[in-house]
């Protein structure tokens, strides 16, 4: 009977310390918004002349996740700074700053909720 009860114990810490995956479902302008609010951020670190990979850390640590999981979450960031640092040419330094941060943050915003929506 000790023995049952100790199984029994064993299993119920068991199974209260086993990780499982719960589905969570986030609706398309909140997640959109995040998206808008990093690209906004990486348009800003850029305008101010802060170096690509530095931006990439500060924007991977932040509080703002697109993803539960940290290696999403880091690779979809990865995206937003390289696309604002890179991919699109007009947001030049020689513009208004706050116009192109302007800009790329909508752009963003609106890209994103064309794919989710």
């Amino acid at each position: 009977m000790k023995m049952k009860k100790i199984v029994l114990c064993l299993s119920l810490v068991y199974m209260n310390n086993s990780s499982y995956s719960e589905s969570t479902i986030v609706e398309p302008e909140s997640y959109c918004e995040i998206v808008k609010k990093i690209a906004y951020n990486a348009q800003s670190y850029r305008q101010s002349g802060v170096e690509y990979k530095v931006t990439i850390k500060k924007l991977q640590t932040a509080p703002e996740k697109l993803s539960t999981s940290k290696r999403e979450n880091n690779e979809l960031v990865f995206r937003i700074v390289q696309y604002a640092y890179y991919i699109f040419p007009e947001y030049t330094n020689d513009e208004l700053k706050k116009n192109a941060i302007e800009k790329y943050a909508m752009r963003s915003y609106t890209e994103c909720l064309k794919k989710y929506s």
